[in-house]
């Protein structure tokens, strides 16, 4: 597909999430069925496709955050970077940084 100029101008606004008013980061899965936005020390991760929330979960210091795969997340806090299972919502492994 080719992204022309009329192309990026018919695409329009479908859905506004109210509550997402202070944005630090934000990140697609590869294959568009969920995002992940985190809000000051909160990652919620919503369906694109039907516009739902579909898990929120709570991380202090929360910086900069990845999707590795569907079900694993990489994200960085001041001295860490951890590696998290969205599916148990269990730490993977975690690195110190210094």
């Amino acid at each position: 597909m080719n992204f022309s100029e009329n192309l990026i101008k018919s695409y329009k606004e479908a859905k506004v999430f109210q509550e997402l008013s202070q944005l630090n980061c934000i990140d697609y899965l590869y294959d568009g069925t969920s995002f992940g936005v985190s809000t000051n020390d909160t990652l919620k991760i919503y369906c694109p496709i039907r516009g739902i929330l579909y898990n929120t979960i709570h991380i202090p210091q929360l910086r900069k955050f990845i999707f590795l795969f569907k079900n694993t997340i990489l994200h960085s806090t001041e001295n860490y970077i951890k590696y998290l299972s969205l599916y148990d919502n269990q730490y993977i492994r975690s690195f110190k940084c210094e």
